[in-house]
């Protein structure tokens, strides 16, 4: 199993130019209202952090079809998160993992 990493929501994170520039694992972006989940996409391949930021901010925003598409007005009352994957692994028993802190990807 993968340890999560500590919880960042009550910190401001900030990335430099060089950090944008890097590869991430994976990543994914949702957008949440005070009452659940608003949209959410992202990708389980690697990707430059800078164009996984805004090209699923937009995706998910738009075209996450379980929602109609986000608006200019409803924006201000958002929240917008990124979860950055990381330390894939095998996992050896189909119950292997806890619902909320780990993702799954079926082959």
């Amino acid at each position: 199993r993968g340890t999560p990493l500590p919880s960042l929501s009550s910190q401001r994170v900030c990335w430099d130019a060089q950090d944008l520039q890097k590869q991430v694992p994976g990543l994914f972006v949702s957008w949440h209202t005070p009452h659940g989940l608003r949209g959410c996409m992202g990708t389980l391949q690697p990707i430059e952090l800078q164009r996984g930021l805004s090209d699923y901010a937009l995706t998910s925003a738009l075209y996450d079809l379980r929602f109609s598409p986000i608006t200019l007005k409803e924006v201000k009352t958002l929240t917008c998160r990124v979860s950055i994957l990381h330390s894939f692994e095998p996992c050896s028993d189909p119950l292997d993992w806890k619902l909320g802190s780990h993702g799954f990807t079926m082959t």
